[in-house]
């Protein structure tokens, strides 16, 4: 309900204001007021409690007990670090104890020291029923606490949990009474997380010290430290008089922290000469970072633009409070002490934890520009809580999306040791798990603090842990650009900075700007939420330029912008309504109603929450010494639209591999190639026989038997395709030689084996055929045009690339031809086994022939040679598939094995013969034979063993036909030379049958 000014007060009813008056105005509240309002809604004052020990402890279990009243039986290991809250009243006033699990794991200690951040005690362990183990353990967690907090120490009580399983608790309370003493802790106690025993008592006791020690704390360096309750407040800001109201109109929190001394740093944004009250907002941000001076100027820039018309409109002046970050919890105090009514930060996730807890309990809303913690996504710990960049789950989706979309399998991870980097980390390794992505190393560093790097020993620690791995993609999860540069600096000395790596860093490095960059840097891939979408942004950029002294523009300047916008719009629409800036629900409803489009796109929030919904990621990339937006990421549907090829390190803008790329063996692919070629000498030798000796040759067809050695040959062309560096073209040239290669051989081989079949099967019947050498030359390139059209389809379809593929050491790979189906290699192999069948048949049909024509014997040698190359190979290369190497030589050596044997068998004996010089006795002899009316052994011809019976034999109609149609057998043989239309030819004498292409030799 809108305020009527001129009406006295009691006639409405007036939302309460956050406002503090001094001592002498309090006096109109009694006690019992006081403990009759209700409580359930006052500050709390926040703690961070460690809860440390060695694994296995119950650390998890007295937290989950406490804060949850739940007990789980099963082990379950903490993984960095767990939190839980638990709200509690300590002496009349409200504790919140923010429990931190830490993990006891050896392998996340490296975490440690950035979990003790910010904490105020610590809870130590032990397993009452491994006594001396546990203690040895608690006295090195102690040292660790003491290390950390040298100046001072923390308070430490001891758990002794377990203590339902001990049958002698006093056999130990000496060790324990004399352990305490020693190691400076404050208490031990008995606990029991499975019943509960003991927790409640020690949690009170160390509340009990943390919140005297907070007041301690806030009382020695202040005027006063007082209980109070809340008044009512006019709305002028400069009036501090209190009226009377029921408890219905008082702040849901009525114990409060006053301090008298005056807020500091207050600037004047507009003054109003009709000032009637004021909007006040707070930009709460760390003053000693450089992108702060930038930050601040945008959010005044929102604010000064507005200033104007909340003067005209409204009587109220613009006020800005700017306070340091720290001390967040003094200084979140102060700012609800001054009545701010929205808060512009903080930008960090810790300080946020802090500072909106705070906040919160007095219904001050904020707006975060750079917190992307996803503990602040809670409403039941941060309910005034309200965001415009994209929190670190959605940063992490569109990382992993990018990781898909560049087809990466494998990630690692570097980050710093704070609450950014830990976890942002936490996050990746989860969300990676569920989609498949391995992160193979989580390494972390501290953070360069004030200058001062780490030691150069944590960084040589860091990148040999990634070496170890093999790390190819590396994901910097890093709070600060320094941090990312000198992390960079490290890796340039151990040759992880350049071609073969990439590094993809997050929103706390892509705000890296330098005049002069080091070339190495390109190719860092970056994100950041999207931003220089909205209207005005030249104008803008150019502005925040001019602010920084070394004209360099921060990006999370445009989402401070935005910020401050969302909080104008909201203050300005409640003024227009005649509602009270002071409500801060209603500020906070009106803030995550808003839906404008400013310098980062469109700007809505999740109503819940008060996280930025919508929003997507810009992908940069850095070349021309800055970052240069390349396109961008939308983390809920993980779409990926690039603008331009991202270039990665090295300057190409090919993709890398995620694995550590190796070569072949040189020396292996050199006495490969070097066998290869003796194979391929002996093969043209025996080519260069066949042509220069081709009259020995022809009755075996001399034509088709260079088909076979020049089938031969392109098979092992399919041998030097595979030993250089693998190409696309490479790729594409080994399966056509090798498979052109085996079909000219085979096909060719058992073409002139089917022809003597045919021959020989209607020569037993009498029956003249004619086999022509164009028919034969049909039948070779049916096959081989069938291999082509397969070929044609397969490369076609799947076209084969060059990939970086894992073999059998982690991380690490070997350029491999692949393509997308496997199935496509199963039928180019599997469908060659026709030709083994088809060969077995032939043989077998012309087993019966005489040996000098018979090439049934080499042909099953061969088969029986190609059989069990296949048998053994072809397995061996699919179950050897991650071991590249060794299927390499299996390749090589299948194919030398099953061509050059083919070759060899088919043709080595009869080279032998002839360069031995027993050719020609074998041709005399032959002769004679032939002349004497019965040829046994002919070389190159086709014969048959037939009885006299046989052929004499009653021949059937068919046949009579055919003896008509046949030359007399008293025909000379000479005769039919002269013809020279005919090449088939049968003599009979001496029960033999002959027919062949050629005429029997004289």
């Amino acid at each position: 309900m809108a305020k009527d000014k001129d009406k006295d007060d009691d006639d409405h009813q007036q939302q309460p204001k956050r406002d503090f008056t001094d001592e002498s105005n309090n006096h109109n509240q009694d006690n019992k007021d006081d403990e009759d309002n209700d409580i359930d809604e006052e500050v709390y004052i926040p703690f961070k409690l460690l809860v440390i020990g060695d694994p296995a402890c119950g650390k998890s279990s007295i937290v989950n007990r406490y804060c949850l009243n739940s007990f789980e039986s099963n082990y379950k290991i903490t993984i960095g670090v767990d939190s839980l809250t638990k709200h509690l009243r300590v002496d009349g006033k409200m504790v919140s104890l923010l429990l931190f699990d830490v993990a006891g794991q050896e392998r996340f200690r490296h975490m440690i020291r950035s979990y003790f951040q910010n904490a105020h005690a610590a809870i130590i362990v032990m397993d009452a029923t491994r006594v001396l183990p546990t203690l040895n353990a608690s006295s090195i967690w102690r040292q660790e606490i003491d290390c950390c907090f040298p100046d001072s120490p923390l308070p430490t009580i001891l758990l002794v949990n377990k203590c339902d399983l001990l049958k002698d608790k006093d056999a130990i309370i000496e060790t324990l009474d004399q352990f305490v003493v020693e190691q400076n802790i404050d208490k031990y106690f008995f606990t029991s997380a499975k019943y509960g025993t003991g927790i409640d008592e020690s949690m009170e006791y160390i509340a009990k010290i943390l919140l005297q020690q907070e007041i301690d704390r806030i009382t020695n360096p202040r005027d006063s430290f007082k209980l109070q309750p809340n008044n009512n407040n006019n709305t002028n800001a400069s009036s501090s008089s209190p009226t009377s109201s029921s408890s219905s109109q008082r702040l849901l929190t009525n114990i409060i922290l006053t301090m008298g001394a005056p807020i500091p740093n207050i600037t004047n944004i507009y003054v109003c000469p009709s000032e009637s009250g004021q909007v006040k907002f707070s930009f709460f941000g760390p003053s000693t970072d450089p992108e702060y001076p930038q930050y601040k100027a945008a959010a005044v820039k929102a604010f000064s633009d507005k200033a104007g018309d909340f003067c005209t409109k409204y009587n109220r002046s613009t006020v800005m409070y700017h306070p340091d970050e720290s001390p967040a919890v003094i200084n979140s105090l102060d700012l609800v002490e001054a009545g701010v009514q929205v808060v512009i930060g903080p930008p960090y996730t810790g300080t946020s934890q802090v500072s909106c807890l705070i906040l919160g309990a007095f219904e001050v809303p904020n707006l975060s520009f750079y917190a992307t913690g996803t503990d602040l996504s809670n409403p039941g710990k941060y309910p005034f809580f309200n965001r415009v960049i994209l929190d670190d789950l959605q940063q992490v989706h569109g990382i992993l999306a990018l990781v898909k979309y560049l087809g990466w399998e494998r990630i690692s991870c570097v980050h710093t040791n704070e609450d950014y980097g830990i976890g942002g980390a936490n996050i990746l390794v989860r969300e990676a798990n569920l989609i498949g992505v391995s992160v193979d190393t989580i390494q972390s560093i501290d953070t360069v603090d004030g200058g001062v790097p780490p030691p150069d020993s944590e960084y040589d620690r860091v990148l040999s842990n990634l070496d170890d791995v093999k790390a190819r993609v590396i994901i910097a999860y890093a709070i600060f650009p320094i941090d990312c540069t000198t992390l960079w600096d490290h890796a340039r000395k151990n040759g992880m900075l350049g071609r073969g790596y990439t590094w993809i860093v997050t929103d706390g490095c892509a705000e890296y700007a330098n005049e002069n960059p080091p070339d190495d840097f390109e190719g860092v891939i970056a994100f950041f939420p999207n931003y220089n979408i909205g209207p005005g942004f030249d104008a803008f950029y150019n502005e925040m330029v001019a602010v920084d002294v070394d004209g360099a523009f921060y990006k999370g300047s445009a989402f401070s912008y935005d910020s401050a916008t969302a909080a104008v719009l909201a203050l300005d629409k409640v003024l227009a309504n005649g509602q009270d800036v002071d409500d801060g629900p209603l500020v906070l409803k009106t803030i995550r109603e808003s839906n404008f489009t400013g310098l980062s796109g469109s700007v809505t929030f999740d109503p819940e929450t008060g996280d930025r919904s919508g929003g997507q990621f810009s992908l940069l990339n850095f070349y021309n010494g800055q970052f240069n937006k390349i396109g961008t990421i939308d983390p809920e549907t993980r779409a990926v639209n690039l603008s331009r090829l991202i270039i990665f390190m090295g300057g190409t803008t090919d993709i890398p591999s995620d694995y550590e790329v190796i070569e072949y063996s040189v020396a292996l692919n050199a006495v490969l190639g070097a066998i290869t070629g003796v194979c391929t000498l002996l093969v043209l030798f025996i080519g260069g026989v066949i042509v220069f000796q081709w009259r020995k040759f022809r009755y075996s067809s001399p034509l088709f038997c260079l088909f076979i050695i020049v089938g031969a040959l392109l098979s092992f062309v399919s041998i030097y395709t595979l030993l250089p560096t693998p190409t696309d073209r490479l790729c594409i040239a080994f399966p056509w030689t090798l498979g052109l290669g085996y079909c000219i051989v085979f096909g060719t081989l058992f073409t002139k084996t089917w022809r003597t079949w045919r021959l020989f099967s209607n020569a037993r019947k009498f029956k003249i055929i004619s086999i022509s050498t164009k028919m034969m030359f049909s039948v070779v390139g049916s096959f081989v045009l069938l291999e082509s059209v397969f070929m044609i389809i397969w490369t076609t379809v799947d076209y084969p690339q060059i990939e970086a593929a894992p073999i059998y050491k982690s991380g690490q790979a070997q350029l491999q031809c692949v393509q997308q189906y496997e199935p496509w290699w199963y039928v180019f192999v599997f469908y060659k086994v026709f030709y083994i069948i088809v060969g077995v048949f032939l043989a077998f049909k012309t087993r019966n022939v005489v040996d000098s024509l018979n090439e049934s014997k080499p042909i099953t040698m061969s088969l029986y040679n190609l059989t069990f190359v296949m048998l053994i190979s072809v397995p061996l290369g699919f179950i050897l598939n991650d071991y590249p190497t060794a299927v390499l030589v299996i390749e090589v050596v299948a194919i030398l094995l099953s061509f050059t044997a083919t070759v060899c068998l088919l043709f080595l004996p009869r080279v032998w013969l002839i360069i031995s010089g027993q050719q020609h006795s074998i041709d005399t002899r032959d002769s004679s034979y032939n002349s004497g009316g019965y040829s046994s052994q002919q070389s190159g011809g086709v014969a048959m063993k037939s009885s006299t019976a046989s052929a004499t034999a009653k021949p059937t109609s068919s046949e009579k036909t055919n003896e008509r149609s046949a030359p007399s057998h008293t025909e000379s043989t000479g005769s039919l030379r002269a013809k020279g239309d005919m090449q088939s030819v049968i003599v009979s004498g001496g029960g033999t049958v002959y027919t062949g292409g050629d005429p029997i030799p004289a």
